[in-house]
Parts: structure tokens; C-alpha cells; sequence
């Protein structure tokens, strides 16, 4: 008896999406041995689940005075950036005394080798805590970061 294996890592997968895919062993035969499919060309079944994502946010300016008219860039970065890549948006979220509510989205892009996603703004007084919240795609699950607190 002889066995064939098939492997590949995160990063180097031959399958574009997480999903359900059909597999047939094939031996393509030599002057010895005739070529051969797995169990009579009965296909095997491989489902691949999504991955799980992280979410990190970061904000800028990070320090220094609270102003009602600085501009607050938030940047959400989203991991791991293998296995078909990051798609869609990310929402930005505050809870300023409340429960959160978006307050921007900011599309998904691939810079520099990293899937970010950014938001603009400025607040009115008092303490915010922001944080990014994104829904995943086929390959990856959603994930929300941890709130940073923008104000006094």
C-alpha cells in the first residue's frame, strides 16, 4: 500500500476561498504501474473554514490636548494578511455615554502589505471611546477591537 499526501500552509493554499471543495487523488501512471484515481473517481471532501481576524485600532494624534477642532485620524488594521486578503468596510464606532453607535466606515485596503482601514474626524467635548468593529468575508471571521478613549 502506498500513500499520496497533499499539505499546504496559510499563505500557499491552491484554494482562492474558504468553502467546500471536491479532491481526487490521481497517480498519472508509469511503464510499471497504470494510472489511477482515488476510490474509482469518488471525490473526497475538504471544507475549509474561515480564519479568525484581530482588529487593532490605532489613533493620531495620540497624546497631547483634547481640542473639539483637532482632527482625529483612526486607523483599524486588520490580521492575518494571508489566505485571499480582507475585503469591505470597517465600522467606526463611539459610546460616548451610551452604547456604541457608528460614527464612519472606512474601506478595507491593502498598504504597505497591511489590510487598513481609516476614519476621520473630530468630536464634540467630553470623553469618547472609539473602536472598529469589522464584519469579515468569506475568508475571515469578524472581529471588533479594543476602545481607545479620545477626550479630557
Amino acid at each position: 500500500s502506498n500513500t499520496a499526501t497533499f499539505a499546504f500552509t496559510a499563505g500557499s493554499s491552491p484554494f482562492p476561498n474558504a468553502g467546500p471543495y471536491s479532491l481526487v487523488a490521481r497517480y498519472n501512471g508509469n511503464t510499471n504501474v497504470a494510472t489511477a484515481n482515488s476510490a474509482l473517481g469518488t471525490p473526497h471532501s475538504l471544507t475549509l473554514t474561515p480564519v479568525s481576524s484581530t482588529t487593532t485600532l490605532t489613533v493620531s494624534p495620540s497624546s497631547g490636548a483634547f481640542s473639539t477642532s483637532q482632527v482625529y485620524v483612526f486607523t483599524a488594521k486588520i490580521t492575518p494578511t494571508t489566505f485571499g486578503g480582507h475585503s469591505g468596510t470597517v465600522s467606526f464606532q463611539d459610546d460616548s455615554g451610551g452604547p456604541f453607535v457608528q460614527i464612519g466606515t472606512g474601506s478595507i485596503s491593502l498598504v504597505a502589505g497591511e489590510y487598513v482601514a481609516t476614519f476621520s474626524t473630530t468630536f464634540a467635548a467630553g470623553t469618547h471611546h472609539i473602536r472598529a468593529v469589522y464584519a469579515g468575508n468569506t475568508n475571515f471571521t469578524g472581529s471588533t477591537s479594543s476602545s481607545i478613549t479620545v477626550g479630557p
